[in-house]
């Protein structure tokens, strides 16, 4: 097969560049997009210093579980707390511990179905100071966070107060959020005359460090060849 060469003069280079400014006949010209929030910086979660627990509870009873495998962001601009503030966390539920493991085989496959719903994920769609103005180092804060709650493939908007905390740079935040089972359609765990409450409750302490989020998702298998 022959190749064609084509000499790119001057004029030629001139028209080309022309033609790729003034794109498609008739299209109109790109509208340009939301600018970013100035300030705003990315924290990610510290999984080693951060705890994510939940209490079912029954007459006289407390059963207690942690969440061991979870990842996430915040988003933030010390300065001004109140623009683009947000988070997003997620959690693999086949993670999920009671540490009793017949129970928590049961959790997973009974109630979680986690190989169906693998992940559960909270992405906030505000989050509002108590009051305006700079976050300074050394000062805890309230935020009400609002957002979307996704977990045994059901949706549903929560809003959690928060204390966030913040030395200069890192991020803490602490607080807790309560649901019940069946408004995600996970039935009431259950054993003969052995009912538990209908309500979960899940508490948190995060802390968050400045970075990047990572390219691989949460529970993703590693690549051949890797340690």
């Amino acid at each position: 097969m022959r190749r064609l060469r084509v000499a790119w003069t001057p004029a030629a280079c001139i028209l080309m560049g022309a033609a790729f400014a003034a794109g498609p006949a008739g299209s109109a010209p790109a509208t340009p997009g939301p600018a970013p929030v100035a300030g705003l910086r990315t924290y990610l979660f510290d999984a080693s210093g951060s705890k994510l627990g939940f209490t079912v509870t029954r007459p006289g009873e407390v059963h207690e579980g942690t969440a061991t495998q979870f990842n996430g962001t915040v988003r933030l601009d010390p300065e001004h707390p109140e623009q683009g503030s947000g988070v997003t966390l997620k959690v693999d539920a086949a993670t999920m511990v009671t540490g009793n493991r017949i129970r928590d085989r049961t959790m997973r496959n009974s109630h979680l179905e986690t190989e169906k719903y693998p992940e559960i994920r909270f992405e906030s769609a505000a989050a509002v100071p108590a009051k305006p103005g700079p976050l300074r180092a050394g000062e805890t804060r309230g935020f009400d966070v609002e957002g979307r709650l996704t977990m045994h493939g059901v949706e549903r908007t929560v809003k959690i107060p928060v204390m966030v905390g913040y030395d200069g740079a890192l991020l803490t935040a602490d607080g807790n959020v309560s649901f019940t089972l069946t408004e995600f359609s996970i039935p009431i765990p259950k054993f003969l005359w052995y009912v538990l409450d209908d309500k979960v409750t899940v508490n948190f302490h995060a802390v968050a460090k400045p970075g990047e989020p990572p390219a691989k998702p949460i529970g993703a298998p590693a690549k051949a060849g890797s340690r």
